[in-house]
């Protein structure tokens, strides 16, 4: 996948979610029209003797709660089934018992226990046809420690077959939840592998990753937990808290990457809030609206993302992409945050979109993320390779391609191990340069490079000593080996050679050869050899010589 259908892929996926939303909310709330003749909207319950339709409040202290309605048996014939069911869809409490003619027909929670979090959950009861009385008395103890209301449609009753379908749509969406939280966890693992990986050259990987994990355990609280392992007072406060330190440190990641205080500034505002929050608030109702209304500062946070991508947005690919991100991210969470500080009940809290939006957001991030470690490591190879080059460049000789004498004067004071020199003198090399120009001396040159890394093996070291002058290391090979393979080269040279202008050239080499008997320093094996050489041109050239003690 290449980088610049991240864009429209972006746009794609924005999309899907707001259609999903959509076809979510509106068959929703077609299965529960006021008009359907095959449902009971109960929407108008007693609290204290005061009429109170649930809508959704913070309360300041812990209290049960009971509601009551009637329902005649009228309406029940409308629906004409042998077992009714009672559903109720994200109702804040922390648990509530559901009496049908003073017969407890379910209960969810622990009741009188602030240790559950059932708000986003659907539950349902049966209602036996053969309990049914002219009138009949609905009623809700409801417990709750600092929220109590619905968030979403009303609580009603219908067929089991109608509402077994309502259940299945819900509980689809609701596994939305899992999934989300368990992308979320494999986009912390991905970032965190992705920022070892890279070092410390990319130290926003680690901030990303950790904005991810606080990310997966803000998307916990969207899960129906009937018994909390923590008090409720400490999980809601994780809770708030995880989605603060996820923009926080995202805030630390954009700030790294782009290097704009904006988003610096933004992030410590963001945590001196959180730390006076957590210091100074000790009930869960405070908590709660404090928490809410904090909700500002994630905002200003995306603004701060979005102005640092404009200010990048010419230079930087990744820019472009986060700019798309953010203003989504923006419009999406602005209308989640909306809704949270106004909580009134109705359909468009159907399906809270703090679950598309954790989605939609790690699954951009992760994207983006993968591109730009793949964009580091094509960099990291470009700056392998020219590394590789330069290094070639500074070792070798550019005519031949041989190592040159820097490199080969190095290698033979570094050698400990047994080896074998040959060093190899090009006869006759004057005269031909001068006769034929040294466009034909270049090419003898090369030539020769040639026939002699032709015969040598690629652990062993081909080196252009100097001018005319040639060296072979051969490593970890014995004096007779040494000799066949200076045999075979210069075998190889004595056949005539034609230089571009036609020209039929005779060339011969003299061949001086040194195998080390011990640990002897690079310039007395030099010498030796060059002995060995010296006595191959003086006995008349075009021959080898082997050094004797």
């Amino acid at each position: 996948m290449k980088r610049k259908i991240l864009h429209p892929l972006i746009f794609i996926i924005f999309i899907f979610i707001i259609i999903t939303i959509l076809i979510r909310v509106l068959s929703l709330t077609n299965l529960i029209n006021k008009d359907n003749t095959k449902i009971i909207i109960l929407d108008n319950f007693f609290l204290d003797n005061k009429n109170d339709n649930l809508n959704y409040r913070i309360i300041d202290k812990e209290n049960i709660f009971v509601f009551e309605t009637e329902v005649s048996k009228k309406d029940f014939d409308r629906i004409n089934c042998n077992i009714y069911k009672i559903i109720l869809y994200r109702l804040a409490a922390q648990s509530y018992k559901v009496y049908f003619n003073d017969m407890l027909i379910g209960e969810v929670g622990d009741f009188g226990k602030s240790n559950s979090n059932i708000w986003n959950g659907i539950h349902y009861f049966d209602i036996d046809k053969n309990i049914l009385k002219e009138e009949n008395k609905i009623r809700l103890e409801v417990f709750a420690s600092f929220e109590i209301g619905l968030l979403a449609f009303p609580i009603f009753i219908t067929s089991s077959s109608l509402a077994v379908k309502m259940i299945n749509w819900v509980n689809l969406f609701l596994s939305f939840h899992l999934i989300a939280i368990g992308s979320i966890m494999l986009l912390f693992l991905l970032l965190i592998s992705l920022y070892f990986l890279a070092g410390s050259s990319k130290p926003e990987y680690l901030y990303f990753s950790i904005s991810a994990l606080f990310l997966s355990i803000f998307a916990s609280g969207n899960l129906s937990i009937y018994t909390l392992p923590v008090s409720l007072f400490l999980f809601k406060r994780i809770i708030a808290s995880s989605l603060f330190v996820c923009v926080g440190f995202f805030s630390l990641a954009v700030y790294k990457q782009f290097k704009n205080k904006a988003n610096l500034f933004a992030s410590m505002i963001l945590f001196t809030s959180l730390m006076l929050m957590l210091i100074f608030i000790k009930d869960l109702s405070l908590l709660k609206r404090v928490s809410s209304g904090l909700s500002f500062l994630i905002l200003l946070n995306i603004i701060s993302w979005i102005y640092t991508t404009i200010l990048n947005f010419k230079k930087s690919r990744n820019a472009k992409i986060l700019f798309t991100l953010n203003v989504i991210l923006l419009i999406l969470g602005g209308y989640d945050i909306f809704f949270n500080l106004t909580k009134e009940t109705h359909s468009y809290n159907a399906f809270s979109l703090n679950m598309p939006i954790l989605m939609f957001f790690s699954f951009i991030i992760m994207l983006l993320v993968v591109f730009d470690y793949i964009d580091l490591q094509k960099n990291i190879a470009i700056e392998k390779e020219k590394g590789k080059i330069l290094y070639e460049k500074s070792t070798k000789d550019q005519m031949t391609c041989c190592y040159n004498h820097q490199f080969i004067t190095e290698t033979l004071q570094a050698l400990k191990e047994p080896y074998s020199i040959i060093m190899i003198d090009i006869d006759n090399f004057k005269p031909i340069n001068d006769n034929y120009g040294h466009q034909t001396g270049d090419y003898v040159i090369k030539h020769i490079a040639k026939i002699l890394k032709k015969n040598v093996s690629k652990t062993n070291y081909v080196g252009r000593y100097g001018g005319d002058e040639f060296i072979i290391i051969l490593v970890d090979i014995k004096q007779d080996n040494a000799k066949d393979i200076a045999e075979k080269i210069l075998c190889d040279v004595r056949i005539p050679l034609e230089d571009h202008k036609g020209n039929k050239l005779d060339l011969t080499l003299s061949i001086g050869i040194y195998t080390t008997k011990g640990n002897e320093k690079s310039e007395v094996v030099s010498h030796k050899a060059d002995m060995a050489l010296y006595l191959s041109k003086n006995n008349g050239k075009n021959q080898i010589n082997e050094y004797k003690e």
